[in-house]
């Protein structure tokens, strides 16, 4: 497993919004190589030590987004679930044709609301995925990690598979996610 690390001004070509600038610093890490749960561990157990040495008070978030073998079966549980439902904003229904995945990353409330009773990514693994997080869960609780499980955390789906985390900070000026 190799590791990049990286941080410097990065830009992003979006319309400017409170909390959201056109230039941001960032710290990052990649991990390359075979992935592994106790990776992904590591990755969230060096961000842990890292904010609490800078004395930067976190909640965090974590999820699975599965693999390849659990993915049909829950995107079909999904797309029958928003087919069932009326009133989605136009994003919603976009992406609902595109990837409905990502339906569950709106921030519009009413679509939150809709989305209350929808089937959750983490009760639809394979054995493998659920293996790996329960893993992830003892590590982080035997390091003394606390954490919370949002089954609704989505981050990438595009791009990421198995393990989702977030840290959520309210101490840069508004609550906010400030690594996942």
């Amino acid at each position: 497993v190799k590791r990049w690390f990286y941080h410097g001004s990065m830009f992003r070509y979006e319309r400017p919004q409170k909390g959201r600038l056109r230039e941001f610093h960032q710290f990052g890490v990649e991990s390359f190589g075979n992935a592994s749960v106790y990776e992904d561990a590591s990755i969230i157990l060096m961000l842990v030590e890292i904010f609490s040495r800078l004395d930067i008070k976190f909640k965090l978030l974590i999820n699975s987004l599965g693999c390849l073998e659990c993915m049909p079966k829950y995107r079909e549980n999904l797309i029958h679930f928003l087919d069932s439902k009326k009133g989605f904003c136009e994003d919603c229904l976009r992406r609902k044709n595109l990837n409905p995945i990502r339906v569950l990353d709106c921030k519009n409330e009413h679509c939150q609301s809709l989305l209350k009773d929808a089937p959750l990514l983490n009760q639809n693994l394979c054995s493998s995925c659920q293996k790996d997080f329960e893993i992830l869960q003892s590590v982080l609780r035997e390091n003394g990690v606390d954490f919370e499980v949002d089954s609704k955390l989505v981050r990438g789906l595009d791009y990421y598979s198995k393990t989702a985390f977030e840290f959520i900070s309210d101490e840069i000026g508004a609550k906010a996610a400030i690594a996942g």
